[in-house]
């Protein structure tokens, strides 16, 4: 048996554990790269920050995000979150909110007209919204946690410790003023390596590997 792990966070966690004793790889979560295109304009309104999750359960951050809301001015700040919402969650009302849906174009279209990318989770593995907000060309501020590492370097955004609201703050002025956003170049050569067909190459290859097929 090979197991196999979409990051170096997850691999470790597994050489720590009764499963060390087997054959282990790490083949990266990919997505559809010809679905997400860089930017071509920083938005000009509202500093829009966006958040996404399948569904925003307590450990995807939505706490911090209702808690961010309260800390930064409404008439400057637009806090944007898309997925779908737990029963009886109420937001506050200057949080535009948009339920889960899956069009990759609209999606796209929401991490280009969004002026950072924040992913707030307590707990991740590779989380393939960090990777699609990359491949738009969109600057990323997230807690370092899981195998966020393995995304995220200083040409395409920040990591800080995990419930650090007021790091958060910090990486959003410091965007907001420099007025960051992300050329192809400098999204290129790392989101290549996420691209969903080099995923299933990987996984094909490791199945006539073992197999000997």
């Amino acid at each position: 048996m090979t197991l196999v792990t979409p990051s170096s966070f997850m691999f470790h966690e597994l050489e720590s554990s009764f499963l060390n004793r087997y054959p282990k790889v790490i083949i990266p979560n990919g997505i559809d790269l010809s679905a997400f295109k860089v930017k071509k304009e920083i938005n000009q309104n509202k500093f829009q920050i966006l958040g996404v999750a399948s569904i925003w359960e307590k450990n995807k951050g939505l706490d911090d995000f209702i808690e961010l809301s309260s800390r930064l001015d409404s008439n400057i700040f637009e806090i944007k979150i898309v997925g779908a919402l737990p029963k009886g969650v109420h937001l506050p009302s200057h949080i535009t909110y948009v339920p889960r849906f899956s069009d990759q174009s609209l999606m796209n279209k929401m991490y280009q007209e969004a002026n950072i990318y924040i992913h707030l989770s307590k707990e991740d593995n590779l989380p393939t919204t960090i990777i699609e907000a990359i491949a738009s060309g969109t600057p990323v501020v997230a807690y370092d946690i899981g195998g966020v590492k393995d995304l995220i370097t200083p040409n395409v955004g920040f990591m800080v410790k995990k419930g650090g609201l007021n790091d958060v703050i910090d990486k959003i002025m410091f965007i907001k003023h420099q007025r960051l956003s992300y050329s192809p170049e400098c999204v290129s050569s790392l989101v290549n390596r996420f691209n969903k067909q080099e995923m299933i190459d990987a996984y094909m290859k490791l199945y006539v590997e073992v197999t000997n097929y």
